[in-house]
């Protein structure tokens, strides 16, 4: 109905506006009929600039450094710009491919001239003689071109912008110390790693965030996404990624989890320590590992466990049976919790086995938000009010 009185007022005023005012229906239905194609031709050009925008940033390839000699500087400069354009393109499809794909890119280069799929370059930096031409370059392509290239190949790839993460490794070592940058080695590696990984842009945390209280670190593992708003808003960053890493005998047991505006969801893995590994080398391969997997697990490769299980048995007191019922709904609201197991009871007592999704040292500051603390006494874990 409202489509309808906007058409029939739009042709009001074409005809009020007509200076005879006897200019024909037909007349006006092809005013209107070019004027609404004028609209959506406008449209699709608008939208397919603000896609074209939003991809740039994948499809842009910096800091190529090229070289080349000719007879004449024109000759050395088409020759490099041509050597660097294939250099980018294997970055670039390094970068989108995703991993079990990507030794298929070098049969795509070999076949292909990367410069025609250059939209434009920028230079950097550039010095040359009448004979060589040497430059540090930007690559833009045309992401189009590319995506047919790769549909038209049967390859996998993505090409949707990752946000800048704010990543958080947290370090829960066997003293029971709870730490992101305490320890000087777990610090190193990361410091150390490369931050850009593929679609992956990395951004560290400045400082040890525990020691100057901006968080706790087992409840950056559940806590809402409101609770972090101002650090992601001075880290520039709509998305965060911790990861909390449990020491074990030779193994780190690795629980990440994926926070932003629109997910949150965790990640499972464990890293073995090699024998003749020592803690420095093996915190560096660490790093170097979850920054891929995290950028290929950003691709949709399945390269995490989605799901972990932990159980743990708890002794519970009680004097009366109202508040035996009020511990146990106090646990099916914890969401982390799967399962809740009833092992034995008495008039006071029961033993239950809970089945929940968290690492033992996150999932008992869960229980604290319930008023609830673990205490073990004579081998056995006894669940407390606080």
């Amino acid at each position: 109905m409202h489509f309808y009185n906007f058409i029939r007022n739009f042709m009001n005023i074409l005809l009020l506006n007509n200076s005879n005012h006897k200019q024909n229906i037909g007349a006006v239905l092809i005013r209107l009929a070019f004027t609404l194609l004028f609209i959506f031709l406008a449209q699709i050009t608008y939208s397919e600039e603000k896609e074209e925008h939003s991809d740039q940033k994948i499809f842009t390839v910096k800091n190529i450094n090229i070289y080349a000699e000719g007879e004449t500087l024109e000759e050395a400069t088409d020759k490099a710009l041509r050597a660097g354009s294939i250099e980018a393109l294997d970055q670039l499809l390094n970068n989108i491919i995703v991993f079990d794909e990507r030794h298929k890119s070098s049969s795509i280069i070999n076949r292909t001239n990367a410069y025609d799929f250059v939209n434009y370059t920028e230079i950097e930096s550039e010095r040359m003689t009448s004979h060589s031409y040497k430059a540090t370059i930007t690559y833009k392509f045309n992401h189009k071109k590319i995506r047919n290239l790769l549909n038209s190949s049967g390859i996998k790839y993505v090409g949707r912008t990752a946000q800048n993460a704010l990543l958080i490794p947290i370090l829960h070592s066997k003293d029971g110390n709870v730490t992101i940058w305490s320890n000087d080695d777990w610090r190193n590696a990361w410091e150390e790693t490369s931050l850009k990984v593929g679609l992956m842009n990395y951004i560290l945390s400045e400082g040890d965030l525990i020691d100057i209280g901006t968080i706790n670190p087992k409840e950056i593992m559940s806590a809402p996404l409101e609770k972090y708003t101002s650090i992601l808003d001075d880290y520039e960053s709509e998305s965060l990624i911790a990861i909390f890493s449990t020491e074990l005998d030779n193994k780190l047991d690795i629980t990440i989890r994926f926070l932003n505006p629109t997910n949150n969801y965790y990640r499972y893995t464990s890293l073995l320590r090699n024998k003749d590994e020592s803690e420095k080398e093996f915190y560096k391969r660490v790093a170097h590992e979850l920054t891929i997997k995290i950028d290929a697990d950003w691709k949709g490769e399945r390269v995490f466990d989605n799901e972990r299980y932990y159980s743990s048995k708890l002794i519970v007191k009680y004097n009366k049976p109202a508040r035996w019922m009020k511990i146990k709904k106090d646990l099916e609201e914890i969401k982390e919790i799967l399962q809740i197991k009833l092992l034995s009871k008495s008039a006071t007592e029961a033993e239950i086995e809970i089945i929940y999704t968290l690492p033992p040292a996150i999932f008992s500051n869960e229980l604290l938000y319930k008023g609830y603390a673990l205490k073990k006494t004579e081998g056995q874990i006894h669940l407390v009010s606080r």
